[in-house]
């Protein structure tokens, strides 16, 4: 049964409908890319018009007072008159900024399509699933290493190798000197034997005798000189591109030829000693087998001359060639009797050697085999002549690493990484 509308007894109006509520402000502001207008603060309704009576029939009085309901006062307005108006709309709230929204509000979503869910940020259980996935830790990259600096001129390797082949040259002309004068004992030991008499004196025996226990320090000496020269060879070899594509093509030409003269000499010595150390004799035949030996140490050394020789004047030819880019052209000129002299002095002294052993009589009783030897060092003579190349050598040295540290000689610019 629907609800009768309800009017005044006294005047026979309806009563006024009750103002509507409207709802607050939404203290959020509004999600970003939305495009909804700010909602206005509510405002009082008009109040309604007065409306002409009308005539309706009488109804029973009510027992509550009137005006009360519908939130009208008691002892609303005049009878006859305009019935009296509402309570007075409730001010709107005060705004609340942003920042001091609760934190519990709930958060619009954002406008637009959803982005499709990426991959989990840490992968839930153990062991972790494959494959892994880890949160970049740095956001930026890396930036380019800077530009390699050029060296200081006596950092340069190619610098350190002329320093140290300098002492390693000196070691070699002492070498040479030692050889020189084991060699001079030597062949005073067989003056007698060039003048005619075929037997070796008591104070001769006691010089060769000398002779083979000396060489054994010339050969150390001769080590320590070659270690030095190699240890100057790998500082080459470190600082092979400091100075350009041209000095690389040297030094690799220079590479090669101190293998193979390091190889033609280690297999001339081979040889030389297998030859010279035929061994003793089955049979009692002391003279005859001298003579043997003389004839193979003979061989032995023409042959480590031949062998020497070739490999000195390409390892001289190579040497010189690497130490032109480092050299004014006056200097060019010296450094060319560098190979010539490295070429025969191993046949000089495979020539000494040959020559004073032809002069000595084995069958003579005061010859034995370590006599023999001892007489084959006389081609250490021979060394007196390296002094000539070891000079101009070591002044080139010298030279080459003034200029390099002094400037006048720079190396490549080092090109930056890609």
């Amino acid at each position: 049964m629907a609800d009768e509308e309800e009017v005044d007894p006294e005047t026979g109006a309806p009563f006024p409908p009750p103002p509507r509520r409207q709802p607050p402000a939404s203290p959020l502001p509004p999600p970003q890319g939305s495009t909804a207008p700010p909602t206005a603060p509510p405002t009082a309704p008009p109040s309604a018009p007065p409306t002409a009576p009308t005539s309706a029939p009488p109804t029973a009085p009510r027992s509550e007072p009137r005006g009360t309901r519908y939130g009208q006062p008691p002892g609303g307005g005049a009878a006859g008159g305009p019935p009296a108006a509402g309570p007075p709309a409730r001010p709107p709230p005060p705004p609340i900024a942003p920042s001091a929204a609760p934190a519990f509000a709930p958060q619009q979503p954002p406008a637009g399509p959803r982005p499709p869910p990426g991959p989990p940020a840490y992968p839930a259980g153990y062991p972790f699933p494959y494959p892994y996935y880890y949160p970049p830790m740095y956001p930026y990259g890396y930036g380019q290493p800077p530009p390699p600096r050029r060296l200081e001129p006596r950092r340069l390797r190619t610098a350190q190798a002329l320093d140290a082949g300098v002492f390693g040259l000196l070691l070699l002309g002492a070498a040479f000197a030692w050889s020189a004068l084991v060699a001079a004992v030597a062949a005073a030991a067989l003056v007698p034997s060039i003048g005619g008499a075929g037997a070796l004196g008591t104070t001769e025996s006691s010089w060769l005798s000398g002779v083979m226990a000396i060489r054994v320090v010339v050969w150390l000496v001769f080590a320590l000189a070659f270690m030095a020269v190699a240890a100057a060879i790998f500082r080459f070899h470190e600082g092979r591109d400091e100075f350009g594509p041209k000095h690389g093509r040297a030094y690799r030409d220079f590479q090669a030829a101190t293998a193979l003269f390091a190889a033609v000499v280690g297999g001339a010595g081979m040889i030389t000693f297998i030859l010279s150390n035929p061994g003793e004799p089955r049979f009692p035949s002391p003279p005859t087998s001298l003579f043997a030996l003389k004839a193979s140490i003979t061989l032995s050394a023409l042959i480590w001359g031949a062998a020497c020789a070739a490999g000195a004047l390409y390892f001289g030819v190579a040497l010189t060639r690497l130490l032109r880019g480092f050299l004014p052209e006056e200097a060019h000129r010296k450094l060319a009797i560098v190979p010539v002299f490295l070429f025969f002095i191993p046949l000089l002294h495979a020539a000494l050697s040959a020559s004073f052993l032809s002069m000595v009589d084995p069958s003579n009783a005061t010859w034995d085999s370590a006599s023999l030897h001892a007489a084959a060092e006389v081609g250490g003579l021979a060394g007196a002549l390296a002094g000539v190349p070891l000079v101009v050598l070591v002044r080139a040295f010298r030279q080459a690493h003034e200029r390099i540290l002094s400037g006048e000689v720079k190396p490549a610019t080092p090109e930056a990484p890609a």
